[in-house]
């Protein structure tokens, strides 16, 4: 039963860390682009925001 957990708070782990680099990445190709200064700060926060969107459109949705 432990083992289960753990994979399961692995495979969390590596979906959000996995989500998180690609978002970074496409940041990072957006700020340099347009000669903005890029952080890490700006990728966490945009990223969050990208989740909190999507979790608000996934539940409007499921109510309508």
């Amino acid at each position: 039963m432990k083992k289960a957990v753990l994979f399961y708070m692995a495979g969390i782990l590596i979906t959000f860390g996995l989500s998180f680099l690609i978002s970074a990445g496409l940041i990072w190709v957006v700020c340099w682009a347009f000669g903005f200064a890029w952080s890490w700060k700006l990728a966490l926060g945009l990223w969050v925001v990208m989740l909190l969107v999507s979790s608000a459109v996934k539940a409007h949705n499921s109510r309508t």
